[in-house]
């Protein structure tokens, strides 16, 4: 392990309690040769925790030998953070407005339409297009002698509410400071341990996410949650698709799930009357290999050029549609067009596409369902950044935890990585790491056998209560403060269309060119049934408690009573007994089997927090959970990590840990040891300081 501690300190040097900025932490080593046009190298994430007395520490784990670079980024102090929420709260509805056209012969009647009706002022007569079913509010304001049943074209109202952040608090065009944070060493040296990918589990449905999910490796991602497959020839993808039926909903960033399968496998796209590109739906089809793979947007809020009402469908009912089975693929995102609302109108949309969900795998419980999580970007943080995805996503991974379906950890895929600039959608390397996860393992099942709507079962029994599992984890970023302000996926034309339905069918320069490295404190596992909207005036860094029933295969990132003025070593090693991230709950793996796993080390976590409480605790206890408060790190290590680190050894010059290290088995195979050292004899973790102004 590798801790950094960042002091925040006034222009005379002096600390100051700044609690709740907002920091990206990656480490990478940038690889000899080129890829394309691209240097492509390795890279992973770190876990940002707030102490909140004006220092923070990012903990990363060692993943790979050679020379290792530190990078560390402020996004976002804490002033910035309380002008965007104060942003929200003031313009709740109208930061971006929206139109129904109606065309009438050579006449053109415009509508304005939003989630809430009060913002239409001195309007009489509104028509009602909400679906509670779905989630969904809709209101838009009624034409004069015609019917709301008419049909007609949806498209943002330009330009968007002029909206300032304040001086010197973003850069150009309200993006995110992103400001790089220097300290010494930059650098250290990583020596070769034990290949941590050696035993890694099946890609199965409903496995746990950690805070770190996976890293690259030349430019190739590996997820430490399971042994990810990957393709080099279009024989492999349609031999992992073959007989599927694919259906994508939801934003532009999984329409780039769409159009790369189409280019991978060559399809033939069929076209869909009045149907456009940006929006769909979308229909190709291989009938050699029997493929199809269909794509459509979700229904408004859709920030979008022209496109016909009735082509537009909200996630939960086009879900409803799906007869399912294990030949049917279902892929889902929404995000990046409900940044600028209050989190109360991504929750209820969220709540019904969850529903949806469950009734298609009760009727169908061999359909495989994959959730794309938001991923990073460059733009207006005041209306579609960094921060506000990011709190979107928090809220998703609670609403699906526990549920039997894959994650794809694109947040994170898109924050480890350094050879690409920020982007709303993400380059083609990045897309098809996540489209591997459509993939299960050849000839394997595609869902854990047993208990497989739960979270795993062979987890330690004791867990600490009050400590967060989800913490945001935060990475530069090279992006140019230049770069245009992002709007999200289907951003409309500048200027009104006469006839919506001669739309351009490929994406070009009209669709913003936001950029995709959007901080990765982001949180991976949190409750299903925990309340998922903190008030907004709410501080950010304010401490959260967390449900006691948290998953155990999340590696914890630190030890505990960690100095944090120690000297930084030069060199480093992977430990001898890195963790083999063997989930948990694999099939092949009994529930009461011991891992040599200690269930009792808290990471980061006071002293005087309890460590040693059941975890057969309530779920659904609220946590008031705010976004940016990455305090405390997961409770569970991996299998075999020793548990008594040393407090207050110097870091050495060159640490290496044993590679024999005994294993200390518990004798009772049942009920492992909570608080019992296993008398493994450990080396500290690195530590280097680094120090930004305010």
């Amino acid at each position: 392990m590798l801790h950094v501690v960042i002091s925040a300190k006034d222009e005379r040097d002096n600390t100051v309690t700044n609690i709740g900025d907002f920091f990206r932490a990656s480490i990478l080593t940038r690889e000899e040769g080129k890829t394309g046009n691209q240097e492509r190298g390795s890279g992973a994430v770190g876990i940002i925790t707030d102490h909140q007395n004006g220092t923070y520490t990012a903990t990363f784990r060692l993943l790979w030998e050679g020379e290792v670079t530190i990078k560390i980024q402020l996004v976002h102090p804490k002033q910035a953070i309380d002008v965007i929420e104060r942003t929200i709260r003031k313009y709740p509805i109208d930061l971006v407005m929206f139109r129904k056209r109606y065309i009438l012969g050579k006449d053109t009647i415009d509508t304005k339409c939003n989630v809430d009706p009060a913002i239409f002022k001195n309007t009489s007569a509104v028509c009602n297009y909400s679906d509670p079913h779905a989630g969904a509010r809709w209101y838009c304001e009624k034409a004069v002698n015609i019917s709301c049943n008419t049909s007609g074209y949806h498209g943002t109202l330009m330009p968007y509410k002029n909206v300032n952040g304040g001086k010197g608090l973003f850069s150009s065009g309200n993006n995110a400071l992103k400001m790089p944070i220097f300290g010494s060493p930059s650098q250290i040296n990583v020596k070769k341990g034990r290949d941590i990918l050696a035993n890694r589990g099946r890609c199965v449905r409903g496995l746990v996410t950690p805070q770190i999910s996976g890293f690259y490796r030349n430019g190739v991602w590996n997820s430490l949650v399971c042994k990810n497959r990957h393709f080099s020839s279009q024989a492999g993808w349609q031999q992992c698709l073959k007989g599927k039926t694919l259906y994508f909903m939801g934003d532009s960033t999984i329409r780039q799930w769409w159009e790369h399968l189409v280019r991978i496998l060559k399809m033939t796209e069929t076209h869909i009357p009045e149907a456009v590109h940006i929006t769909g739906p979308l229909l190709a089809h291989d009938p050699v290999n029997n493929i199809t793979v269909n794509c459509r947007s979700h229904g408004p809020p859709l920030r979008c050029f022209w496109t016909r009402t009735f082509h537009l469908k909200f996630v939960a009912n086009a879900i409803d549609e799906i007869d399912g089975g294990p030949t049917d693929v279902v892929g889902i995102t929404l995000w990046a067009h409900f940044t600028s609302y209050p989190l109360e109108v991504y929750k209820q949309r969220m709540e019904a596409v969850r529903a949806a969900v469950e009734r298609l795998l009760r009727r169908s419980p061999e359909t495989l369902v994959v959730i794309k999580s938001a991923n990073t970007s460059m733009g207006n943080e005041l209306i579609s950044g960094d921060w506000l995805a990011h709190k979107l996503d928090l809220m998703m991974r609670e609403m699906f935890r526990g549920m039997d379906v894959v994650l794809v950890d694109a947040w994170e895929m898109t924050n480890a990585q350094h050879w690409h600039k920020d982007d709303i959608h993400p380059a083609e390397d990045i897309i098809v790491h996540e489209l591997e996860f459509l993939c299960p393992p050849a000839d394997q099942p595609t869902s854990q056998p047993t208990n497989p709507t739960h979270p795993p079962t062979n987890q330690p029994t004791n867990q600490p209560t009050n400590q967060p599992t989800n913490q945001p984890t935060n990475q530069p970023t090279n992006q140019p403060a230049s770069q245009p302000a992002s709007q999200p996926a289907c951003q409309p034309a500048s200027q009104p269309v006469s006839q919506p339905a001669n739309q351009p069918a490929n994406k070009s320069a009209n669709e913003p060119n936001q950029s995709a490295n959007q901080p990765t404190n982001q949180p991976t596992n949190q409750p299903t049934n925990q309340p998922t909207s903190p008030p907004a005036n709410q501080p950010a860094s304010q401490p959260a408690s967390q449900p006691t029933s948290q998953p155990a295969s999340q590696p914890a990132s630190q030890p505990t009573n960690q100095p944090t003025n120690q000297p930084a070593s030069q060199s480093v090693s992977q430990p001898a007994n890195q963790p083999t991230n063997k989930s948990a709950n694999e099939p092949n793996q009994s529930a009461n089997q011991p891992t040599n796993q200690p269930a009792n080390q808290p990471a980061n976590q006071p002293a005087n927090q309890p460590t040693n409480q059941p975890t057969n605790q309530p779920t659904n206890q609220p946590t008031n959970q705010p976004t940016n408060q990455p305090t405390s790190q997961p409770a569970s290590q991996p299998t075999n990590q020793p548990t008594n680190q040393p407090t207050n050894q110097p870091a050495s010059q060159s640490a290496s840990q044993p590679t024999n290290q005994p294993t200390s088995q518990p004798t009772n195979p049942t009920n492992q040891p909570t608080n019992q050292p296993t008398n493994q004899p450990t080396n500290q973790p690195a530590h280097v300081d680094m120090i930004y102004h305010i």
